[in-house]
């Protein structure tokens, strides 16, 4: 090969056997010795010739490209769609979430699931199309990346929560279930939910409570005629009962409907006449909720939620209620007051201290 053979050895597209490239390089070789040759007038006489060897190269040349090749394209491997796995290192979502304090938990498609105060999460089923976890007390909030393959859903004692994409939160116990999106849509079922069936938008939230049946029942089995003594306190019991189970009822179908002056007037009975009841504080909660989150009136939200930490909260939602009274008293203006309750917490509870951080100055 010559020393001008490397430089188009590149331009060989295709195989070509060593008889027909030794022919064509002497026959490019010999049109270059001819054309440096030639001089004078007789140099002039020849152009034509010169130029029609200089193309029988050069078809040579692309007759041999034109030499089919045969190229097998890479085989990709494409990873199999699997189950949702945790962001840090990508490590496999334990069968059960628990937290003793105040931690989220960041997946790898960005969603987020945030548990407050001690409870744990029960993880039922994680595919490449669904993951579902069980949350039967506590508050958790959630924030699930819109557009992913998986369908979220979360079980409580009342009903099913489903979601595609958006950002809700769930406060749930044996008996009451509150969720409460921010952002996008959920479609909550159950026997107690509204004809079964309710989907909530940005702002919206709805109330589940299951009636003390088991407390009815005894109260009923123990009005014998030799028990007409002691079946008063038990008959007030009852009516106790009753009126505040159509309460939460009457407040539970105003809200469904976005009746939300009727709703906080069936709440507001509840905190003002059965304080005494242990929901009375919830009530007052999902007042102050409403009245933030719906109404816009922090100042009246924030004096609810005092009236609810007053009344008992369990500890999930004590700090829950905490929080959005700082929240409720800066939106209004207040402060100081919020910067003094934060603090108050914080030395009560340092492990919250992420949480209050904006206001404990």
């Amino acid at each position: 090969m010559s020393h001008e053979e490397p430089r188009f050895a590149a331009h060989f597209r295709a195989p070509v056997d060593d008889e027909t490239r030794d022919a064509m390089w002497a026959q490019i070789r010999a049109s270059r010795k001819a054309s440096r040759d030639a001089s004078g007038p007789a140099s002039r006489s020849r152009p034509a010739f010169f130029a029609l060897g200089g193309i029988a190269a050069a078809a040579a040349l692309v007759w041999a490209l034109r030499a089919p090749v045969s190229v097998r394209a890479p085989v990709l491997a494409l990873p199999e769609p699997g189950p949702l796995r945790l962001e840090m290192g990508r490590a496999e979502v334990p069968a059960v979430l628990v937290s003793n304090a105040v931690s989220a938990v960041q997946f790898e498609d960005h969603s987020r699931v945030a548990l407050r105060g001690a409870m744990q999460l029960e993880v039922l089923e994680n595919t490449a199309t669904s993951f579902a976890l069980k949350q039967p007390i506590g508050d958790a909030h959630y924030e699930v990346s819109p557009g992913g393959p998986r369908r979220w859903s979360v079980e409580t004692p009342l009903a099913r929560i489903e979601v595609v994409g958006t950002e809700f939160e769930v406060h749930a116990d044996a008996t009451h279930v509150h969720v409460a999106v921010q952002h996008g849509v959920v479609l909550v079922r159950g026997e107690l939910v509204p004809e079964h069936v309710q989907r909530l938008t940005a702002g919206q939230s709805l109330e589940l409570s299951k009636p003390d049946l088991l407390r009815f029942a005894q109260a009923t089995e123990s009005l014998t005629p030799t028990k007409e003594a002691s079946s008063a306190p038990e008959k007030k019991q009852e009516t106790h009962l009753s009126k505040v189970d159509a309460l939460w009822r009457d407040a539970d179908a105003a809200r469904a409907r976005n009746d939300h002056t009727a709703a906080v007037a069936a709440l507001s009975d509840i905190v003002r006449e059965h304080a005494g009841d242990e929901r009375a504080g919830l009530a007052a909660l999902t007042l102050g909720r409403m009245r933030m989150d719906l109404l816009s009136e922090p100042a009246q939200a924030a004096a609810d939620l005092r009236t609810a930490l007053r009344l008992g909260l369990s500890p999930a939602l004590q700090e829950d209620a905490m929080l959005r009274r700082c929240e409720c008293l800066a939106a209004s203006g207040q402060m100081a007051a919020a910067s003094l309750e934060a603090q108050t917490w914080v030395r009560a509870h340092p492990v919250s201290a992420p949480l209050f951080s904006r206001w404990a100055l």
